[in-house]
């Protein structure tokens, strides 16, 4: 379940970044379109951080369950 969850949170995380990656395309303020990609970056640090840390858990649940 917990699994399901974080990757219910990583999918969303993605949409929003795309959505917000599309609306800085079109943004001619520079400095918001500055901290709209500063924000899509930050969205992919966490996407990153929450992969990561369900490939661990796997890799322990794997070495768990073939022990």
């Amino acid at each position: 379940m917990e699994q399901l969850k974080r990757s219910y949170k990583v999918s969303i995380l993605i949409l929003i970044a795309i959505s917000i990656g599309f609306l800085a395309n079109f943004v001619e303020n520079h400095i918001l379109h500055t901290i709209l990609v500063a924000v899509i970056s930050f969205i992919g640090l966490v996407v990153a951080g929450l992969l990561y840390t369900s490939i661990e858990k796997g890799i322990d649940q794997l070495n768990k369950s073939t022990n």
